[in-house]
């Protein structure tokens, strides 16, 4: 009996994604591809290769766009089209990325904010539109630095861009929230800052995309940063390129994954504040929100009475102290309710609320819901 012949899969990619690849590599299990790594390996087309499909993810190269369009097969792309490419791709909401990243800052009162990307390319384009679309909903401008639109004849170098940031960061009214294209231009947002001898987050907030645990987890300030579901778009482009193979009719255009969330670090833990006593007593609560906290504990961790901090909590908030802490804990129990396998004990003793009872108080006055219909609505 003659062997059935494996779908033969080419994956062509111009930089790695661990998680992007498991999400290929377990639809390939499931489907019976071979999945040819050739390029990946090595980063050259293999010479008259003939298959069945294959998953592409292109950067800059033209180059390597004109040789993926010699191939005869069908194709799906791992981000948006670009350099004329049509053909169908599965990306993340980019635009929602940019918008998450908006209500980010918005609720952590900043009135002043900068897009920060490399280029003017489609995915910069459109995370950094999300951003400004939902941040002028809210009343805001958003500052556009663009390197390569302010680059001249400068060379695309480290050099170059930490001493053009450091010139646009110093110009930028203070504190100010920077949003970036990824977590590598947040790197390099971190470094100027610090040259520039600004407090992180202070005096300058920062939040990138990506959640690469390295970068994240090793720069002189922990990076906060948007998680961008890269296994499952990976499985959702081969399940796509497996119905374009198979000659389905009604392929969809595109297939946009919602980025998982923000996983927030030191970069971006604060609540902007020209008062320096204020901004003291809010650092104290994001840093001790876990614990039982009093009046008195936020009177010692300022040079304010009691009354004189209630006053400048009242006009710079418009509520109290405690009800402020109340919102710091909130925020905090919804992120921990994305994960099912928290259970509301553990959350209200880790969020500060010592018990479910006050949690579900406390969720049904901000909210107007129970802990458990706000977990059931975000699934």
């Amino acid at each position: 009996m003659k062997k059935q012949k494996l779908p033969r899969i080419l994956l062509v990619s111009t930089w790695q994604s661990y998680e992007l690849v498991t999400g290929i590599v377990q639809y390939a299990s499931e489907a019976g591809w071979h999945l040819d790594m050739t390029f990946f390996i090595s980063g050259e087309l293999p010479k008259g290769w003939k298959g069945e499909g294959a998953l592409v993810l292109l950067g800059e190269s033209l180059a390597m766009t004109r040789l993926v369009k010699t191939l005869a097969c069908p194709i799906v792309s791992m981000t948006v089209n670009r350099h004329g490419l049509n053909i169908p791709y599965v990306d993340s909401d980019n635009e929602r990325i940019g918008a998450l990243a908006a209500e980010h800052f918005l609720k952590r009162n900043f009135q002043h904010f900068a897009y920060y990307a490399l280029r003017d390319w489609p995915v910069d384009r459109l995370r950094g539109e999300g951003f400004a679309r939902k941040l002028k909903q809210a009343g805001h401008a958003c500052e556009w630095l663009t390197w390569s639109a302010c680059r001249g004849r400068r060379n695309n170098t480290w050099e170059n861009r930490q001493q053009w940031l450091k010139r646009e960061i110093r110009r930028l009214p203070k504190p100010v929230a920077f949003f970036t294209l990824d977590d590598l231009r947040a790197v390099e947002l971190i470094e100027a800052g610090q040259q520039l001898g600004l407090r992180i987050p202070e005096d300058l907030a920062i939040l990138g995309v990506g959640n690469h645990k390295l970068l994240s987890n090793t720069t002189a300030v922990a990076l906060s940063s948007i998680a961008t579901d890269e296994k499952n778009i990976g499985y959702q482009a081969s399940r796509l390129l497996d119905r374009c193979m198979k000659g389905e009719k009604s392929i969809p255009a595109k297939i946009l994954v919602t980025p998982s969330g923000i996983v927030e670090r030191k970069s971006t833990e604060t609540i902007a504040t020209n008062h320096p006593e204020v901004s003291k007593a809010l650092r104290f609560m994001m840093l001790n929100y876990q614990n039982p906290i009093g009046i008195q504990d936020l009177v010692a961790a300022t040079a304010l009475s009691q009354t004189r901090l209630y006053q400048a909590f009242q006009l710079e908030f418009g509520e109290s102290p405690a009800r402020f802490l109340n919102r710091i804990r909130l925020d905090r129990a919804k992120q921990m309710l994305g994960d099912p396998t928290n259970k509301l004990a553990t959350i209200s003793q880790a969020c500060g609320f010592g018990d479910p009872i006050n949690l579900f108080r406390v969720f049904k006055r901000f909210e107007n819901l129970s802990p458990k219909q706000y977990r059931q609505a975000i699934y």
